[in-house]
């Protein structure tokens, strides 16, 4: 795979691992087409609609699949089944395509909009939330100052000691508005509204791609960013041959 100029990369880029199925196509810096839709129904219904999408995307873009020069895929953290989605989806494109796939984090995202060093907080699953922190890399890429974790949130104040400042959604920081008033969390700054994180997906993508060699981005190595088991109830097989132990 040869490097693409940052000027004339295409780039399709989409993210499934929220409610909203988000896709963007990127040409250089300019946007030449965004779209959030709201599914409804199923992850099933979901995963269905986002290769017709794709195609439809390309079509109202004149592009053609062999026009791109990369795909941006959301790799979490989210829900199990979107991100799995999206990822399966990635990977296949990219290999039959011939083309770099780079992975970005919704941490990735939201840190890239705002002054690092900083710290991440999401919200979760009722009583824990999900924690990343990054500080200022190479070319103004971002690096990680610790791995991204799914902690119950009574265990945050041991982490806010990797960076000096943290962010919260609105969801995480109502959740721990007790505990900033009880001066046992410092004030925590709000994150910024990301409407549509295949946009800022493929804007990372482009910076990557232009500071690293596309063989880095190969679709083998693409992983999922879950932090978290799939919320998923197994039912107890019931032995119906079991002999009565009552006497």
């Amino acid at each position: 795979m040869i490097r693409p100029s940052a000027d004339t990369v295409r780039i399709l880029s989409f993210d499934t691992s929220g409610p909203c199925l988000n896709l963007c196509l990127l040409e250089g810096d300019q946007v030449r087409w965004q779209s959030t839709l709201e599914p409804g129904g199923s992850r099933q219904q979901a995963a269905a609609m986002l290769l017709p999408s794709i195609a439809g995307a390309l079509a109202r873009a004149g592009w053609r699949k062999r026009d791109l020069s990369c795909l941006a895929v959301g790799r979490g953290p989210g829900s199990f089944t979107g991100v799995r989605t999206g990822l399966v989806t990635a990977r296949t494109l990219a290999q039959g395509l011939q083309l770099p796939v780079v992975g970005v984090s919704t941490f990735e995202c939201l840190a890239w909009l705002v002054e690092r060093p900083v710290g991440i907080i999401l919200s979760c699953n009722p009583g824990h939330l999900f924690a990343a922190a990054f500080v200022e890399g190479k070319g103004g890429d971002l690096a990680p100052a610790c791995e991204p974790a799914h902690l119950p949130a009574a265990e945050l104040a041991g982490r806010l000691y990797l960076s000096p400042r943290w962010m919260a959604d609105r969801e995480a920081a109502r959740s721990l508005a007790g505990a900033v008033a009880a001066g046992e969390l410092p004030p925590l700054s709000p994150l910024p509204e990301l409407n549509n994180l295949a946009v800022v997906g493929a804007q990372i993508a482009r910076d990557r791609l232009s500071l690293r060699p596309a063989e880095e981005f190969h679709w083998s190595r693409l992983e999922p960013l879950y932090l978290r088991a799939p919320s998923v109830t197994i039912k107890k097989d019931v032995d119906t041959h079991k002999p009565n132990d009552a006497v």
